[in-house]
């Protein structure tokens, strides 16, 4: 005997329930919407549309400000924001939020777009926006679209305003977008930099064993919590010995790049050491922290892609 399992995709689920809210539809939904009752009942919780998905609910913060929430789980301190409709002396605001890395208790306001990768969270956002609103995913990079202008939502909170009984939105918060492309002249003083390491290297290769290490071997050398972000000074500062004393670092590295480049071959399971890629590896580890780049300004409400993007998070 066979079963057939009926099953939706995520576009589907949010846009069979999705409001296209604004203040107005978002405080009747609430108001006309009754509250998941049993245990939960003291918390009040109003699912947006079904009742089986009521971490995605509509939350009164008072009679002036709404929003609605993707993660509202029982078992969250903290859930995300994404979208809060609120009034003020006739004027209609609009924040789509950033997601937060709520699940950090060090810091649950830290941003953390990333979520919108996950394509329920994704649509959520896109069919619960006003008519006229999407959500674009241009080369993994995350815009929210009004009419023909993109803006970035992974930069933090972007917000629009309207007046009461006026249909289009203007936008009163939104974040400009840097393009980074190599500073070759940068690069070049790096390589340099880098040269009394490479020295050190192959002195000190044939006497120490490659050692696996995860991550950026120079940051590592610099930090063991590898959550701690490091500075392009920090990083050169490392590979400027003082009055020609060798940090206790460097060994570290070399164990570290030397597994990088072994390899292990297919006859008699011997292994070999790839010298020549040596430099290949330790600068694309270098670039990564020191962040050799210009920044170009991107025209406001233009998509882009940052080839380097990562680099700055």
């Amino acid at each position: 005997m066979s079963y057939y399992r009926q099953s939706c995709s995520p576009y589907d689920v949010q846009s069979a329930q999705g409001g296209a809210f604004t203040f107005a539809t978002v405080k009747e939904r609430y108001e006309n919407t009754i509250p998941i009752r049993g245990k939960r009942k003291a918390d009040n919780i109003r699912p947006i549309n079904r009742r089986d998905r009521s971490c995605e609910r509509i939350v009164k913060v008072s009679d002036t400000e709404y929003y609605i929430t993707f993660d509202g789980y029982k078992w969250r301190t903290h859930h995300n924001k994404a979208i809060t409709w609120s009034l003020n002396e006739g004027m209609e605001f609009m924040t789509i939020h950033t997601p937060r890395k709520t699940w950090d208790s060090k810091d649950p306001t830290q941003l953390y777009p990333r979520y919108l990768s996950s394509a329920s969270t994704f649509w959520f956002y896109d069919f619960n926006m006003p008519s006229g609103f999407n959500m674009v995913n241009y080369y993994v990079n995350k815009y929210v679209k009004y009419q023909d202008k993109h803006y970035t939502i992974e930069q933090g909170d972007i917000v629009f305003q309207r007046k009461e009984g006026e249909s289009d939105w203007q936008p009163l918060v939104v974040h400009r977008q840097f393009k980074h492309h190599i500073d070759k002249e940068k690069t070049k003083q790096l390589r340099q930099d880098i040269k009394p390491f490479l020295e050190y290297y192959d002195t000190m290769t044939g006497i120490v064993e490659a050692e696996h290490g995860w991550g950026n071997a120079i940051h590592r050398a610099i930090v063991k919590d590898d959550w701690r972000s490091v500075s392009p000074n920090e990083v050169m500062a490392l590979f400027k010995p003082n009055e020609g004393n060798i940090p206790d670092s460097w060994l570290d590295m070399v164990e570290k790049y030397k597994y990088k480049i072994t390899y292990r071959t297919y006859h008699e399971q011997a292994t070999v050491e790839h010298r020549g890629e040596l430099e290949k590896v330790i600068t694309k580890d270098l670039f990564e922290l020191a962040k050799p780049c210009k920044a170009i300004e991107v025209p406001l409400g233009q998509v882009c892609i940052d080839r380097y993007k990562s680099w700055y998070r």
